[in-house]
C-alpha cells in the first residue's frame, strides 16, 4: 500500500486511536461486597501494524489512578491513570510485546446479551418502537450473600456493581414503559 504524500510534510506524524472491548477481565474474579473490583488489560505494547514503524508509543488510559502492577518493558510509566509504553524506534512490521495492566476498577461491566427492536408502522403514519434488552453483570463475581444493609451503609463513591442504567430518548417519545 503506498500513500500519496503529505502536501508540504516531509515526515508527517499520525495517531491512532484504538478502542477495545471485551478486553479488561475481572481478577479476582469474585469478590466480597466490600471489596474492590481489579481488572487486568491483556495488550500489545506495540501498534500492530502490516507497515515498519519508525517512532512509536502505547499510551492505555485506565479508569483508575490506583495500579497494582504492570508489565515492566521499558519504557514503562504509570502517570495518575495512564501507563505509557514508549517510544520505541524502528518497530518491525507485526511486532508484538504483551503488557499486562492490573488495576482497579469501578466502571459497570455491562455486557447486552440481547437486543432485540420492534418497529411497528401503522397505517395512519404512527410509529411504535419497542427495544428489549438483556443486560448482565460480566464483573467480579459477587462471594457471599449480598446485604441491603451493607450496600447502603458503604459511603465509598465508587463500588462494584451497576447503580444505573441511563439511555436516550427522542424528545417526542410518548408512551414509554
Amino acid at each position: 500500500m503506498t500513500l500519496p504524500p503529505a502536501a508540504g510534510v516531509a515526515n508527517p506524524v499520525v495517531y491512532i486511536e484504538t478502542v477495545f472491548t471485551k478486553s479488561l477481565r475481572p481478577y479476582p474474579t469474585s469478590i466480597a461486597q466490600t471489596e474492590r473490583q481489579l481488572v487486568q488489560y491483556f495488550g500489545n505494547a506495540y501498534v500492530y501494524s502490516p507497515f515498519k514503524t519508525v517512532t512509536q508509543k502505547t499510551t492505555v488510559h485506565l479508569s483508575s489512578r490506583n495500579v497494582e502492577s504492570y508489565t515492566q518493558f521499558k519504557p514503562a510509566v504509570h502517570s495518575d491513570t495512564t501507563v505509557t509504553y514508549g517510544p520505541y524506534d524502528n518497530v518491525a512490521a507485526f511486532s508484538t510485546e504483551p503488557i499486562t495492566v492490573h488495576f482497579e476498577n469501578y466502571t459497570p461491566f455491562m455486557t447486552v446479551t440481547r437486543l432485540e427492536r420492534v418497529i411497528e408502522v401503522s397505517h395512519w403514519g404512527n410509529i411504535a418502537v419497542e427495544e428489549t434488552i438483556d443486560i448482565v453483570h460480566s464483573g467480579a463475581a459477587l462471594k457471599g450473600a449480598f446485604s441491603r444493609y451493607d450496600y447502603q451503609k458503604d459511603s465509598r463513591p465508587n463500588q462494584a456493581c451497576v447503580k444505573s442504567y441511563k439511555t436516550l430518548l427522542p424528545a417526542s417519545a410518548t408512551g414509554v414503559y
